[in-house]
């Protein structure tokens, strides 16, 4: 205010200038006077706009921790929240309670601030195990979770707490757990599978004689368990009849496996002794690469060899009187039988292959 030399106002300030903050319309007056002690007055209206009414939607939400929620202000023409964005709408994920403001500004450029505090449910802790994370092929694993009110696996569309697996393959499982505030968390197990050992079983002679002793022979394995309370990988048997031995082989993961072998065992009584057997000697007998033929007959002989199962693994037309010798490095571990044919009457002479 000027023109005069002191004032008066209707707030009694006697000032020439005064600072108001209306909340609403409202008229000021002064009186003004000059050094003559002359007086003027004057009117001034201020028109007092009121402020926006900000609000926030949802008014005071609880999140579970890291969960996303959308807040929304309406009621100004703009806005600036105090986390830098400008929009009606913002997208908070916050992992602990947290208060965000909005100020909202009109189109009289008046403005007026509100807050929400969201709050947080922590996430259960949701913890899932095997009895067994590793197994045999073939074996099962019981799968258990804690930690949450509810579950979901990612199998089978289970619920329970606890689930038996048969996995073919190492396997991952995923279980989701919901506590009572419907917070969600989840857990991962995972199950390995190794395959069961493959045992490879052999005898050092298919077919033996009564009284004779063969070697069986099993690898694949680390450890190994026979039926007759053996524990190495080789063992010695004398069977008297044709036998079915058993082993199981385990390996480094304690996976085991089991194999049978049948020891075929003859009596080697058919033989008949005739005066051509009598003439006919065999040496080394048992053989390896090479055996010899010895012949006393005084007749032209023909004669062959056959293997256990009557298969004919060598020929020869003509045997004369004394030795012949008979290369049978390509003949297997087992018995054979020489076969002896001279003017109608037949010798059969065993021979042992090792």
């Amino acid at each position: 205010m000027s023109g005069a030399s002191t004032y008066t106002w209707n707030t009694s300030a006697t000032t020439n200038s005064i600072t108001v903050s209306p909340t609403i319309t409202t008229t000021y007056s002064v009186a003004g006077t000059g050094t003559n002690t002359c007086e003027s007055s004057a009117t001034f209206t201020l028109i007092a706009n009121s402020n926006p009414t900000v609000s926030i939607s949802p008014s005071s939400p609880t999140l579970c921790a890291m969960q996303t929620a959308t807040l929304t202000t309406s009621g100004a023409s703009t806005y600036s929240w105090s986390t830098g964005a400008t929009t009606t709408s913002i997208t908070i994920s916050p992992s602990v309670a947290t208060v965000y403001t909005v100020m909202g500004t009109d189109a009289n450029n008046c403005s007026s601030t509100n807050s929400v505090m969201i709050n947080i449910n922590p996430n259960p802790t949701v913890t899932a195990v095997a009895s067994s994370n590793a197994i045999c092929a073939g074996q099962n694993a019981t799968l258990s979770v804690s930690g949450a009110n509810t579950y979901s696996w990612s199998i089978a569309s289970s619920t329970a707490t606890s689930l038996v697996v048969s996995p073919g393959a190492n396997t991952t499982y995923t279980v989701t757990g919901t506590d009572l505030n419907n917070c969600k968390n989840t857990s991962v197990v995972g199950v390995t599978v190794n395959p069961i050992p493959s045992l490879n079983i052999s005898s050092s002679n298919s077919l033996i004689c009564v009284g004779q002793t063969a070697s069986l022979t099993v690898t694949g394995a680390s450890t190994y368990s026979w039926n007759t309370s053996a524990t190495t990988s080789v063992i010695a048997v004398s069977p008297s009849v044709t036998t079915t031995y058993s082993v199981t082989g385990t390996d480094l993961n304690n996976c085991s496996n089991l194999t049978l072998i049948t020891q075929n065992v003859s009596a080697c009584t058919s033989i008949r002794e005739t005066a051509l057997s009598k003439a006919i000697k065999v040496y080394p007998n048992p053989a390896g690469d090479l055996v010899i033929i010895s012949s006393g007959f005084d007749a032209e002989m023909h004669f062959d060899i056959t293997n256990a199962l009557g298969e004919t693994v060598y020929t020869k037309m003509k045997l004369s009187k004394g030795e012949t010798t008979i290369d049978i490095s390509d003949f297997k571990k087992g018995i054979y039988f020489i076969n002896s044919y001279s003017d109608g009457e037949r010798a059969n002479t065993i021979l042992i292959v090792q």
